[in-house]
């Protein structure tokens, strides 16, 4: 049981959060299982830990593929005792106005993002509970608190996880399981580069209404995620810190911009933070 608790499956670790959190992990001492949709992809992963002079076991999975899920958290019951910390990484950001963004997009997103998420819940809950103890955290969005305009796929299926999460946190915890969600805001990571993200079937046509005005907005979002997003270590540190929590939270944000814009949420009466959000997102390019 002992070493249960100190194994740790990460899904989504290819780049970004998920690589990082896997190579501070292994550096504390945790026996990671990293994990990844196409194992051809581990280059980035196994450099890191090289430079790290740490050790993780990296492992195929897709989210989407429940039979996938399975292979590996019954390899980890065998070899470690079960999984103790179950960190959901996995995810990507489809980009659009809603009315070029089709339901096949959506149903896109949602698969994993959040079925992808609750099958790798699923999968490991029954050893938690039975062992008394376990750590499920969900890396949500500061998305899921607050809509932004072109993201509304992406930002459902975070505000989804929200809810599940939410509520799953008070089913589990009289046995010993702890539901944690981590709200990050813009930080430099993968999700948005042209080789994760998605645009809606509808983007490219000319002919659309939307057209131009989303490639504005995309050109400035993507100029000033390079100018001021932030550290990714910022949020593995607090990934870390939840991780050797006695007692996690429900939520954590992290980052300057997301505590900001969920503190003007709280605070503002909804008009006001209705009118603020579309002066400085919308109507900024409305004659471009």
């Amino acid at each position: 049981m002992i070493q249960a608790r100190r194994t740790v499956l990460i899904t989504g670790t290819s780049s970004g959060f998920g690589l990082l959190a896997a190579v501070a992990l292994a550096r504390r001492g945790y026996q990671v299982y990293a994990t990844m949709r196409n194992l051809q992809k581990q280059e980035r992963l196994q450099v890191a830990c090289a430079a790290a002079n740490v050790k993780v076991e990296a492992r195929a999975l897709d989210v989407t593929k429940p039979d996938t899920i399975a292979a590996v958290v019954e390899e980890i019951e065998t070899r470690a005792g079960g999984v103790g910390v179950l960190i959901n990484n996995a995810g990507f950001a489809y980009g659009g106005f809603f009315e070029d963004t089709s339901d096949a997009d959506f149903r896109d997103q949602f698969a994993t993002n959040f079925f992808g998420l609750l099958s790798c819940t699923r999968a490991v809950l029954p050893g938690m509970r039975q062992r008394q103890h376990g750590l499920v955290i969900q890396i949500s969005s500061i998305a899921g608190l607050s809509g932004m305009p072109t993201l509304s796929a992406y930002t459902a299926s975070k505000f989804a996880v929200e809810g599940f999460s939410e509520s799953l946190r008070y089913e589990v915890k009289r046995f010993g399981i702890h539901v944690v969600l981590v709200e990050p805001g813009t930080f430099k990571t993968d999700i948005f580069l042209d080789t994760n993200r998605k645009n809606g079937a509808g983007v490219d046509n000319q002919e659309r209404p939307y057209y131009q005005l989303y490639r504005n907005m995309e050109k400035e979002f993507m100029a000033l995620e390079a100018k001021w997003g932030q550290n990714p270590e910022r949020v593995v540190r607090r990934i870390v810190k939840i991780v050797e929590s006695k007692r996690p939270k429900l939520r954590y944000i992290v980052g300057t911009d997301a505590r900001i814009e969920g503190t003007l949420k709280k605070l503002l009466p909804g008009s006001w933070y209705e009118f603020l959000l579309e002066k400085l997102v919308l109507d900024k390019f409305k004659n471009e």
